[in-house]
């Protein structure tokens, strides 16, 4: 049932978009709407002539919320980056990353396994990274929680490292899963890794190690959705970190091991458009360089704007630093009234 006027209900067909050289719709109405042929008006179904206004309208507004909600996707990516690589004066995000790291790595060094644990909507995040391991050689198997209970824990041997993966670090299937792998001494010296937005959360304090998915108050999902919380800028950012430390595990530190990697992939993966581009003769073009702009020291603030600006990269003495984190790195010097050029310095 549409809108009530006066005492004839509106029907719901009725669009209230303003057609460019017709009377506004409020205009119109307040001095008809007593009238039983503007109600009769009022009720009628959109035109065929009305019709792609009306669609043009609509669309302009969807296309709007899509755009902005790529938008927050984007920012809330980078966000992330930046908790990482983007305040100088805290360590522990490198830290803990770190600890967690040396951990994994050692865990595969020993000839175990990683066991990614999750339900829900991250459960199906688990699978796609777990086959990215399988792609890349690293022994890994997915483990929903619930099926944990039921026999399928056997999965996992003792040294095997656990990444207990959760959004709100508050799931209830894994905290009792965690409880239970240490109380029943199944894997005593495997190593728990909490992955989660909440650090401080119940899943963290139990856990050896925290990775972090930094994600903003007000780039939440019922902060960009108009108060709908289905989770997709948390699922994005959870597949997005996963797969960036399965393959920092890959990277085995040198241009050598990049390359055996490389190879390695190929190898386990010769179906698809990968295959084919695998067993090219030639290879395919190289993708484009990043920019990398040159500071000196001797540049201006507007040259400096200029260079972190348009650049993907900005060279400090040798040393790369990306753009993004020097822009955040300015505009809270910018806020504390220091100068910009310490923080240059400082690098």
């Amino acid at each position: 049932m549409g809108e009530v006027i006066g005492s004839t209900p509106v029907s719901s067909n009725f669009f209230c978009c303003q057609i460019p050289g017709e009377t506004d719709f409020h205009d119109f109405s307040d001095g008809l709407t007593s009238s039983p042929t503007a109600i009769s008006m009022l009720q009628m179904p959109p035109t065929r002539d009305d019709e792609p206004q009306r669609l043009t309208c609509a669309f302009q507004d969807i296309y709007s919320r899509y755009t902005d909600l790529l938008h927050s996707h984007a920012l809330a990516a980078r966000e992330l980056y930046l908790y990482y690589n983007g305040d100088a004066d805290d360590p522990s995000p490198r830290s803990d990353f770190r600890a967690a790291y040396d951990t994994l790595m050692h865990s595969l060094a020993d000839g175990r396994k990683l066991v990614f644990v999750a339900c829900g909507k991250s459960f199906r995040i688990i699978a796609k990274t777990v086959a990215t391991c399988h792609s890349l050689g690293i022994p890994a198997a997915a483990l929903h929680p619930t099926e944990a209970m039921h026999g399928d824990i056997g999965i996992v041997a003792d040294g095997d490292a656990l990444l207990l993966c959760s959004h709100s670090g508050e799931t209830d299937e894994l905290l009792q899963l965690a409880a239970y792998v240490r109380s029943a001494g199944l894997a005593p010296t495997s190593p728990l890794i909490a992955v989660t937005s909440a650090p401080a959360s119940s899943l963290a304090r139990r856990a050896h190690h925290v990775i972090t998915i930094f994600q903003p108050a007000h780039l939440r999902e019922r902060a960009v959705q108009d108060g709908l919380n289905a989770p997709t800028i948390a699922t994005t950012l959870m597949l997005l970190a996963l797969d960036c430390l399965v393959l920092a595990l890959s990277d085995g530190g040198s241009a050598c091991a990049r390359r055996t990697r490389v190879a390695a992939f190929a190898a386990r993966h010769p179906g698809g458009s990968i295959g084919s581009h695998a067993r090219a003769p030639t290879p395919p073009d190289p993708p484009a360089a990043p920019a990398i702009a040159e500071y000196s020291g001797a540049e201006t603030l507007a040259e400096f704007l200029d260079m972190i600006v348009t650049h993907d990269f900005v060279r400090v003495r040798g040393q790369l630093h990306s753009a993004a984190a020097l822009q955040r790195r300015y505009a809270r010097a910018s806020r504390d009234g220091l100068p910009w050029t310490q923080i240059m310095s400082a690098l």
